[in-house]
This record gives structure tokens, C-alpha cells and sequence, in this order.
């Protein structure tokens, strides 16, 4: 890989005009760089997707985010089941979801490891990304294989620049939270760009065994080959370290709000991943469409460092460690044939293996996945796509079916989802039978010129449900058992999203419900905004009051050496965040913003047992040189 990307130095070299990589000066004066494919890596090329939400790097620049899901859970409705440690193992649910129905995609790779079956939006670097796009219903199910849940497919930056562009992030927050993200860009030829950059995260954490101790960095070379021809290699490496002491245990707490005499669940239980992620993707653009294909290696090394106690002075050993590699291949084709019919087919293979331990079985995986996606508008307003895809997965063939409809009549639109789709078990979970999910999304929307109002009604089946069991030593959950359920599951909902403007303040309510009784989540969880922005020449202020809060629900347990949810047992009182209120000004090219978390102080929690912060402030800083 080494000798064949000093091959593609060289050739690009050679077609910006014979100058070496360290001929700056020509650089200097060439005042033509070769343009970036701006669908390099990007969900649709031709409009034939419209995503749910996107979240660009600009669109995220005033607000006050430590990681990604800060970000998701002032812009969606998505209820995040938190450990209260910004960059810990905290999942947004959208739509009913439960934590492993979510995808998430690189360039069209999927970045989902078999290991854990989870990706939290922490491990996303908002400053690594061109944008975000979120995927729902038929559109998940087809185009990334998710299972009645959630897609997030992430695009890689493009930089084009002769002179070095640099961008420095810092953030620092309650309890010693500091971060900071730096980013180096250049072009070394006109058509030839190298991007480097590295994130780190760290915090004491708030309780006991609470601590964060995270590095990221990445390396981006992409070559314009032709107008038409993108080429990059993209690797991504993360050192994610974290105590994960379980929670509060109340039962044994006093007070659950004072980190000073707080019992957690586990005080001598932490854990560590090692991960890099190599890609190399093409993108071939021509006449009404698109071609692309992409190659990626995965190599995880998973570390969990257990109480001694748990041994029993056996030889059973302390620290648990086992590995995963995957090799992974995708293709795509995507056409525009007319300005009614569009379509997207492709392929995806996955070959994976993980050493088996006391925590994980083994894994062994070989996988073939070829899809095919259509969309049909006509000019009424009339609107009707799907596809299907088919997973041969270890020899057994899974079927995942989605198709949707739409209707637009003046303001209103109304559309309809089907899909039937497969999970299967992640390599902690167990060697079961994979659930089979069938989903129903009736949406209802009517938007303005200023003001909107989104209603989206769910129903999920799950059939071969796959259910966690705690496993007790005493009174302490040391490990979970998961097997398919005798009996299938219905869950139901509605979500509302609302969003208007009253003098020149940006207003966005929403609402949740679900139906399932307060298990697991909320009967009604609701989220609101209000924003003011005030222009000053070209620079902006703003400010944003933001706000969460929930009914009673029997909170679902995280039990984090084996990454497992299990039903709580005890229910928590209804209950809001106490307020957030946000600040930033966009002065130039540096981006200031401070945020006051929880100002009333509120006790406030969406996971049992694991309390979120109280009153804090954010502040952070982004600088942007040579832009």
C-alpha cells in the first residue's frame, strides 16, 4: 500500500506538469487548482436520495457540540440514551429505534464493527467530515442494510488550497472535559491534496471511574485525476479509552447527585479500543450519473480490565482482550435517465473475523450484499421509490425489502413507508437466530415559507426478538445473556416536529411518543429551541435557549464491560434538563461560543442509574487560518 501511493504521488505529479512535490513556488503562482468532485464520497449524486436531515460542517458552526450527538440532539428528535460523560458509549434513538437498529456509513462503507454492533456518534469527528446525511425507513433498509432503524452516512472533506489551511477547535467543559481537534490542509499539485489532522478528548469524569482518555487521528490524499475522476485514501485511527464504572448504584447512594459519596456499580472497571479504519474510494462522474467503488481494511483490538474480585483468585485472567479484522468492498452505480426516473444499484461485500474470549464469541463472517434502489416523480407531485436488497450471509440468504410513496398537494405531504428487514447479533451478543423487523412510517408534513409542521407515526414488529437477560454475582450484573424471544414485540409511536419564526426568533418544539407503557422509553419526550441571530456587518451573534424533558419511564440499564441494554427495574420520575442557554459569535474567522448547561440544576437522566451533568459550562473555540 506503502509503494503504490508513492506511485500515485508520482504519476499525479507528473500530470500537474513535471513539477516535484516540493516546488511550493510553482504552487504559488498557479492560480488554477484542479476542482474536487464535490459527490466524492457522498450519499446521492444525482438527487435520487433526499436524506431525513444533514448537518454540514457549516450548519454546525454556532453550536455549542463537545462530540456529534450534542450536535443530533439539538437538531433531531432523537431521545440519547446517555452515560452522562460527553464521548462515552452515548446512542441517539430516532423513531422508536433500539440501540443497535442504527447504520452508520464512510463513503458508502459500512463502519459498523461486528465486534459490538454499536457505533456512537462520539467516534464521529464533526471536524472530519463534509456532512452527515440521516436516512429513514425504505431509504435506510435498501441503501445501508438498516434494520427498521436509522442510517448515517458520512461524507469526507475536500479541501482545495495552494496556501496551508489550518483550523484549531477547543473545547473545555464541567469537570475537566477538554478536547481539541487541528486540521492541516494543502494542496502539494494543483490537482493533489494531503489533509492531516487529530482529536483528543479527556476528563476526569464526574464520578468515580468516569474518566475519558480518547485520540483520534486521521490522514486524507486525494487526486483529481480528471474533471470527471476523483481518487483518495482515507485512515482514520482511534485510541478510545474510558472507565465505565456502570452508573450510580442507588440503592447504596445517599444522594445520587454528589459525586463526592456516590457508590457506582463498578469502581475498578475500565476499558479501551484500538481501531483503524484504511479506505481507498473512487468516484467517476459522466453524463446524468455516477460510479463509484470503495476498498477498506478494519482492524479493532478490544481491551476490557475487570476487578480483581471477579476472578475468584482463579487463573481466569484480569484484562480481556480479543481482536476483529475485516476486509471490506463496495460498488455503486447511480443514474438520472430522465427528470422523473432515477436509480441506484450496487453490491457490498464483507469478510470478518474476531478471536473468541471470555467476553465475545467467536467471530467468522463472510457476506455478499447486492441492492438495487429506483425513484419515480411525476409531475403532480406524485412520488413512489424503493428497492430491495439481498444479504447471503455465511451461505443463508435475508431478504430486506423497503418501498415508499409520497404525495405532495400544495403545502401538504403526506408518505408512506414499508420495510422488512434483518438484524443480526452482534459478536457479544450471541450465536441466535438474527430478529426479523418489520417497520410502517405514515408521515404528514406542511411547511411555508418560514414555518413547518412534520408528524411521523411508527409501527415496528419484531419477530425472533433478541432479548437481554442479566446475569448476577450477588447483587452486581457481571455479564448478560441475549436469546431470541418466545414472543414477537410491537412498538409504536408518533413524532412531531414543528418549526416557526416570530420576530426573528427560530422556534423548534418537538414531541415523542411512545407507546410501549414507559419501558425503555418515555411515554412522551419533548425537545425545544428558541434562537435569535443578530448580523453585525459580516459577522453574526447568536443565542439559543434549549430544552429537554420526558414522563416517567422504566429506564433501560447500559452494562458497559459487555456492551449490553437489559430492562430497568426501577422507575424514574418525570423529569427535565434544567435549560440550556448557548452563545456564540462568528467574528471573521474564529468562532466563539459558550454554553450554561442545566442552570436550574435539575436531576436529569435517560439511562438508569447514570445521573447527566449538573449545572456546567461549555466553552470553545474555533480558528480557522488561510480559509
Amino acid at each position: 500500500m506503502v509503494a503504490g501511493l508513492f506511485v500515485l504521488v508520482a504519476v499525479a505529479t507528473a500530470l500537474a506538469g513535471g513539477r516535484t512535490v516540493s516546488d511550493t513556488s510553482a504552487l504559488q503562482r498557479d492560480t488554477s487548482l484542479w476542482q474536487p468532485l464535490p459527490i466524492h464520497g457522498a450519499l446521492s449524486a444525482v438527487g435520487t436520495v433526499e436524506p431525513y436531515r444533514s448537518f454540514t460542517r457549516p450548519a454546525i458552526l454556532t453550536l455549542p457540540y463537545r462530540t456529534l450527538e450534542d450536535v443530533l440532539e439539538w437538531r433531531t428528535p432523537a431521545y440519547v440514551l446517555s452515560t452522562g460523560l460527553a464521548g462515552d458509549w452515548n446512542i441517539p434513538l430516532l423513531f422508536g429505534e433500539r440501540p443497535r437498529d442504527a447504520q452508520v456509513y464512510f463513503d458508502g462503507v459500512s463502519a459498523i464493527s461486528g465486534a459490538v454492533g454499536l457505533f456512537p456518534p462520539s467516534m464521529l469527528m464533526p471536524e472530519f467530515m463534509e456532512q452527515v446525511s440521516i436516512l429513514i425507513g425504505a431509504d435506510a433498509a435498501v441503501l445501508a442494510g438498516a434494520n427498521g432503524g436509522t442510517a448515517y452516512w458520512v461524507q469526507q472533506p475536500w479541501y482545495n488550497t495552494r496556501t496551508p489551511y489550518t483550523r484549531v477547535w477547543y473545547c473545555q467543559s464541567a469537570y475537566d472535559f477538554i478536547a481539541t481537534d487541528g486540521v492541516f490542509s494543502q494542496n502539494i499539485a494543483p490537482n493533489l491534496n494531503a489533509t492531516a489532522g487529530f482529536r483528543r478528548l479527556t476528563s476526569p469524569g464526574r464520578y468515580v471511574n468516569q474518566w475519558l482518555d480518547g485520540w483520534n487521528t486521521r490522514a486524507l490524499l486525494r487526486w483529481n485525476i480528471s474533471p470527471r475522476l476523483n481518487l483518495s485514501l482515507v485512515h482514520r485511527f482511534a485510541n478510545w479509552g474510558l472507565g465505565t464504572n456502570g452508573g450510580v448504584n442507588t440503592a447504596l447512594s445517599d444522594d445520587p447527585t454528589n459525586e463526592r459519596t456516590a457508590i457506582v456499580e463498578y469502581p475498578r472497571l475500565d476499558q479501551r479500543l484500538f481501531r483503524h479504519d484504511l479506505q481507498l474510494v473512487a468516484t467517476e462522474a459522466h453524463d446524468g450519473g455516477v460510479r463509484s467503488a470503495s476498498l477498506a481494511v478494519r482492524a479493532e483490538e478490544w481491551n476490557v480490565y475487570r476487578p480483581p474480585q471477579w476472578t475468584d483468585g482463579s487463573t481466569v485472567p484480569v484484562a480481556v482482550r480479543w481482536h476483529t479484522t475485516a476486509l471490506l468492498a463496495a460498488a455503486r452505480w447511480e443514474e438520472r435517465f430522465d427528470s422523473s426516473l432515477a436509480a441506484i444499484g450496487g453490491a457490498e461485500g464483507l469478510l470478518e473475523r474476531g478471536t473468541e474470549s471470555m467476553l465475545s464469541n467467536g467471530l467468522s463472517l463472510w457476506q455478499v450484499a447486492p441492492y438495487a434502489f429506483a425513484r419515480w416523480r411525476s409531475g403532480h407531485g406524485m412520488e413512489i421509490r424503493g428497492g430491495a436488497r439481498v444479504v447471503l450471509r455465511n451461505g443463508t440468504v435475508y431478504p430486506i425489502v423497503g418501498v415508499a410513496a409520497q404525495a405532495a398537494i400544495g403545502p401538504v405531504t403526506a408518505s408512506l413507508d414499508g420495510v422488512l428487514s434483518v438484524r443480526f447479533p452482534s459478536q457479544v451478543e450471541c450465536a441466535c437466530r438474527p430478529e426479523r423487523v418489520q417497520l410502517v412510517l405514515l408521515g404528514l408534513a406542511w411547511g411555508g415559507s418560514s414555518d413547518s409542521i412534520a408528524l411521523r407515526a411508527f409501527v415496528r414488529r419484531r419477530a425472533n426478538r433478541l432479548e437481554s437477560i442479566p446475569l448476577l454475582r450477588g447483587d452486581t450484573i457481571v455479564s448478560v445473556h441475549t436469546q431470541n424471544a418466545a414472543q414477537s414485540a410491537l412498538e409504536s409511536g408518533i413524532t412531531i416536529e414543528t418549526a416557526w419564526s416570530l420576530f426573528g426568533v427560530e422556534f423548534r418544539p418537538s414531541l415523542v411518543a411512545s407507546f410501549e407503557g414507559g419501558n425503555r422509553l418515555p411515554l412522551f419526550y419533548s425537545a425545544a429551541s428558541a434562537r435569535y441571530v443578530y448580523p453585525v456587518g459580516r459577522n453574526r451573534l447568536s443565542a439559543e435557549l434549549f430544552v429537554r424533558a420526558r414522563t416517567a419511564v422504566r429506564a433501560t440499564r447500559f452494562i458497559p464491560h459487555v456492551w449490553g441494554y437489559v430492562d430497568g427495574t426501577e422507575w424514574s420520575t418525570l423529569a427535565f434538563d434544567g435549560f440550556t442557554l448557548a452563545l456564540s459569535a462568528e467574528l471573521g474567522n474564529a468562532v466563539v461560543k459558550l454554553a450554561v448547561g442545566n442552570l436550574l440544576s435539575a436531576y436529569y437522566a435517560t439511562l438508569s442509574t447514570f445521573p447527566q451533568y449538573d449545572r456546567h459550562i461549555t466553552l470553545s473555540v474555533a480558528w480557522t487560518f488561510f480559509d
